[in-house]
């Protein structure tokens, strides 16, 4: 499972394995690969010692895929399913836009408007509108 996506890294998250092979698990290999690669890479040269690990390193916009083998004495087990491919992005987007403004009160020299919020707020709060006038 991938968590916290950020433009250069993610987290890779996974589950002990219910049988560690007749020898406690000593650590964890994690390798990644781009989607339009064709080798995997490991992440790093140490096995891992927790159930989960930051993939740095990523060039945003690439999608990468994750799996992860545990490792015992006699070495490393058969790889996990690889995680689907995940995109390396900034965890929010701009938001998409709001509903048409609509004149609610109209002044000699003012107007009242209101509209929606935008259906896609990005993931983040909306923090405040630009407004264009122009004459008509």
């Amino acid at each position: 499972k991938i968590t916290d996506v950020q433009a250069t890294s993610m987290v890779v998250n996974w589950e002990e394995p219910e049988f560690d092979g007749g020898s406690p698990i000593i650590g964890y290999l994690i390798e990644r690969r781009e989607k339009s690669g064709k080798r995997w890479v490991k992440c790093t040269k140490e096995y891992i010692q927790t159930p989960y690990y930051r993939s740095e390193n990523l060039i945003e916009g690439l999608l990468y895929s994750h799996r992860v083998s545990a490792v015992n004495k006699a070495g490393a087990g058969t790889p996990s399913e690889p995680t689907a491919h995940v995109q390396a992005k900034k965890p929010i987007d701009p938001p998409g836009p709001p509903g048409a403004p609509e004149i609610v009160n109209m002044g000699k020299y003012s107007v009242q408007l209101q509209w929606a919020e935008p259906a896609n707020i990005g993931g983040a709060p909306i923090t405040g509108y630009f407004m264009e006038v122009r004459p008509a």
